[in-house]
């Protein structure tokens, strides 16, 4: 919970001073595609890195008391969404489908996590293990 509450002011600046920031890796006057990829990237992608990092929390968390099963089934969750999402974005948004997809399968796969660990079920493999 504290790396959250370290991160999310973070992405937060990233995301309002994305056009600073990615002019800062291109020369003075550049207006390419790279730049527009670059700007919608940091814009739309990088606020939901904080679904990621709440995963990453989860994934930890499931490996640290040995719930494995659970560790795989929210990899696979956010995988199968992840590929779903793609296929169905990008033929009309490009690469902005992909970068939505990955966003919200982060958000996605946030929901199981967050529910099995609610729901205490996860201490069946604490006990397991005494």
């Amino acid at each position: 919970v504290q790396s959250i509450a370290v991160i999310a002011p973070i992405i937060l600046l990233f995301a309002i001073f994305a056009r600073p920031l990615c002019l800062f890796f291109f020369e003075d006057g550049y207006t390419g595609e790279a730049l527009t990829y670059s700007l919608e990237f940091t814009r739309f992608f990088l606020p939901f890195v904080i679904f990621n990092a709440v995963n990453n929390l989860f994934h930890s968390y499931w490996r640290g008391v040995t719930a494995m099963s659970y560790l795989l089934a929210g990899t696979a969750i956010g995988s199968v969404i992840r590929i779903i999402l793609t296929l169905a974005l990008a033929p009309s948004l490009q690469m902005t489908g992909i970068h939505l997809a990955w966003a919200l399968s982060w958000g996605v796969e946030v929901v199981p996590n967050a529910v099995l660990y609610l729901s205490n079920r996860w201490q069946v493999f604490l006990e397991k293990y005494k």
